[in-house]
């Protein structure tokens, strides 16, 4: 097909068009279930008028439908077939001279597809009969759009239905780059122990002298409180500490709360540009230059320009559709590849000094949900169809996203823009739909129990009381859940609250900007003041970011794009490796702390500082590390967002005269480039050494405080490593808890930690020169 589509014969292009719309009907079958079969009425329909032609498209339809059914029979025999030799065989097969029947077979495949796409509608037999026809008109779209979409993932498909033809025809079986080395590091690891009890690493460590806990000097001499001395200054001071920044740890959570509340609350001066992230992380290290950073830059915003948004503009299409639909509105990002009964959630205490007021509560819940689009998605209509048509557990369209990225870096078709952009819009038209709700009721639901026995964790006995009501109030439709839990002990009631948003949209960000926004909603009710209901612009800027990847715009330094790495796998024969769970001592988190007050920065950057020594140790032969972290995303309009607008980014670190350079060096050049947007979005096939996922936590946000259960890590495991380190680690009351954590064969685990726990205590004690590579 693809030699004929070259010489550009029509003959070809319908062939194409068939065996994509075939691929894709395997998929719509599957997605839409038993009722797809009512396809089949259309060429029943005509059989008089043409008898070959109805028979031959509705055997071959009901050949489509049986096989794309989700039963393990016939999963089974379409794994044995192969969804892309079905595809093509039955595109061949329609060429032949019989009357009509490819064009019925193509418009009950177009039926099919409306069906299936159909979005929701509202009440009545008017608007159900008015969203079929849309669907019908959209799906005509994207059958058009499809075949695009089915020759970008191609690759993927041959190398998942025909492995060993796919991997035999490449170049070369390349391997992961990363360099195994034979090193002797125990000599710098005497102080630090470790081992393997229970299937879990636990790493401690035993210092020589006491551990200079605040080496920065604040516990022995604490700081003169500035005075503001202009309302600027004043009112800046007060949202200081309303984010709770103490201006002597750098915590990047409590500096993103600052950056959103000065952004509400003031202004820049006339011809000055905002406050941005970074500068406000170098400012918080020292109060009185964050309040003359804040006099030469901002000025109180007046109540007038923060006043309500004017009425958003909608062409008479829009309102049609959001009519047919009961006021709902399509929406594409590059979401995230978790399903959506996945759940990022956080359970708060309530330590006012008043008792929780319930109806306060739900108001504020219900303005922020108005402020928030993305607490009002609905079920996305397209995820099961998405995985369906997708090969190895990802998602097709991420796939095809992934491969354009990939032709437009070997600049592919620079020489013809338009049809560049074309091709980016296919995409984006067929791109997975995210249905907006205009308004989402919201009731939190309220449980409550009284106890006499005393409880270790708080946390433990909030979740036992939401596993005894069965979980019976959780919605399933709604990407916010909540519940209210009260605890009463000899008389006393304590007042949890219970939030969780769905991973599909949300991550670890999100629930604290949501906390934060609830806080503040709650807290401004209280005072009698009235929030504003402002929409966030959230979608905007998710739509934003996906298009540029899509046109194949190079990711720019220092800013956050979709990145995609479905390919990734297919192109790289990738070693084995273990996971096992960790477990640290407070003893050594706080040694991770005091090296991070000795670096002037927060803990993320000290873990992933320590980590940066340790690879480099135990891999001499390593001239530059490349580490892909998760940035939080929340930059520019993005900020205060409750929505996943967190990804990957790459850091790439030189590592010349590796054997003299010390690990202060090493740790300098992390922090700074993670500090000042030295980082940019990974290339299409560029591999890393490290995958971290690194999250701080929520801790005290006006009356709220977080509260953690007791948890452990998963089980042991030998699973692929596409990276020499990956790991997802939170800060849980101070002790950092590691989710997950994957290493390479050629590294020992232990040996990992106990290098990095070194590398800390090296940093804490001040022995900046000690280098990174061991000696000869």
């Amino acid at each position: 097909i693809l030699m004929a589509l070259l010489g550009v014969g029509k003959e070809s292009v319908l062939q194409l068009c068939l065996a994509a719309w075939t691929y894709g009907a395997l998929a719509q079958a599957g997605a839409c279930g038993p009722r797809s079969f009512l396809v089949l009425l259309l060429p029943l329909a005509v059989l008089v008028r043409s008898l070959p032609g109805a028979l031959v498209a509705t055997a071959l339809l009901t050949a489509v439908l049986v096989l794309g059914q989700e039963n393990k029979k016939w999963q089974q025999l379409r794994q044995k077939v192969g969804r892309l030799r079905f595809s093509i065989a039955l595109a061949l097969l329609l060429r032949l001279p019989i009357k009509d029947a490819s064009c019925l077979y193509s418009v009950g495949l177009l039926l099919l597809y409306a069906g299936n796409r159909r979005p929701p509608f509202g009440p009545g037999a008017v608007r159900q009969v008015s969203a079929y026809l849309c669907s019908l008109l959209e799906s005509l779209r994207y059958m058009a759009c499809f075949p695009v979409l089915f020759l970008l993932a191609l690759p993927s498909m041959v190398q998942s239905e025909l492995q060993k033809f796919a991997w035999s025809k490449l170049s070369a079986n390349v391997s992961g780059f990363a360099k195994q080395a034979q090193v002797d590091v125990e000599p710098l690891l005497k102080r630090v122990s470790g081992g393997i009890y229970w299937k879990r690493i636990w790493v401690d460590f035993e210092a020589q002298d006491a551990v200079d806990d605040d080496p920065m000097g604040a516990d022995s001499a604490p700081a003169v409180p500035c005075v503001a001395s202009s309302p600027a200054q004043l009112c800046a001071q007060q949202l200081a500490r309303q984010a709770g920044v103490d201006f002597r740890s750098v915590d990047s959570l409590k500096i993103a709360r600052l950056s959103v509340l000065l952004k509400k609350y003031m202004k820049p001066k006339g011809g000055l540009e905002a406050l941005e992230f970074n500068d406000l992380r170098e400012a918080a290290a020292d109060e009185g230059s964050f309040l003359r950073l804040a006099e030469e830059r901002l000025e109180v915003a007046q109540p007038e320009d923060a006043g309500a948004s004017a009425g958003e503009k909608r062409s008479t299409t829009d309102r049609l559709v959001e009519f047919l639909t009961s006021g709902l509105r399509t929406h594409r990002e590059g979401a995230t590849n978790a399903p959506w009964d996945c759940q990022v959630d956080v359970l708060l205490q309530w330590q006012g000094a008043q008792p929780l007021n319930e109806e306060r509560l739900q108001r504020a819940v219900d303005l922020v949900i108005q402020q928030q689009p993305m607490l009002r998605a609905c079920v996305p209509p397209d995820d099961s169809t998405d995985l369906l048509l997708g090969s190895r557990n990802s998602g097709f369209s991420t796939t095809v996203a992934a491969s354009w990225s990939l032709l437009n870096e070997l600049n592919f078709l620079e020489q013809w823009p338009k049809v560049r952009r074309a091709v980016a819009g296919a995409i984006y038209l067929c791109w997975p739909r995210t249905f907006i709700r205009s308004a989402n009721a919201f009731k939190i639901p309220k449980l409550a129990k009284t106890t006499s026995k005393e409880s270790n964790n708080l946390a433990d006995e909030a979740f036992g009381v939401m596993n005894e009501s069965g979980w019976a109030w959780w919605r399933s439709d709604s990407s916010l859940n909540m519940c209210l839990i009260q605890l009463e002990k000899s008389s006393e009631v304590t007042s949890c609250v219970f939030c969780s948003v769905t991973h599909k949209y949300a991550d670890g960000g999100a629930v604290a900007a949501f906390v934060t926004a609830l806080s503040e909603a709650y807290a401004m009710l209280e005072r009698g003041e009235m929030p504003s209901s402002e929409e966030h612009p959230v979608l905007a800027v998710q739509e934003q970011r996906l298009w540029r990847y899509l046109q194949g715009l190079p990711g720019r330094e220092g800013q956050v794009d979709v990145y995609l790495f479905d390919i990734v796998n297919d192109m790289y024969n990738h070693k084995w490796g273990h996971s096992v769970g960790v477990d640290f001592t407070l003893k050594v988190c706080d040694l991770v702390r005091a090296a991070g007050r000795r670096m002037a920065c927060s803990e993320e950057i000290a873990w992933i500082s320590c980590m940066s020594c340790a690879m480099l140790r135990l891999m001499p032969d390593e001239e530059m590390l490349k580490l892909m972290i998760v940035h939080n995303g929340r930059l520019g309009d993005a900020e205060g967002a409750v929505a996943c607008v967190s990804n990957y980014v790459m850091l790439r670190i030189p590592c010349l005269a590796r054997g003299n350079t010390p690990v202060a060096d090493i740790c300098s050049r992390v922090k700074y480039m993670v500090t000042h947007g030295q980082f940019s979005r990974p290339r299409s096939t560029e591999q890393a050494h490290a995958r971290l996922n690194i999250g701080g936590m929520i801790g005290t946000d006006g009356n709220f405080v977080q509260l953690f259960k007791t948890g452990r890590g998963r089980d042991p495991g030998w699973s692929r490593a596409p990276y020499v380190i990956q790991l997802r680690m939170d800060n849980e009351g101070g002790i950092w808890c590691v989710k997950d954590f994957k290493c390479h064969e050629f590294l020992d685990p232990t040996t990992f930690w106990r290098a990095a726990v070194g590398a800390a205590q090296e940093i804490a004690e001040g022995n900046f020169t000690m280098p990174v590579a061991p000696a000869a």
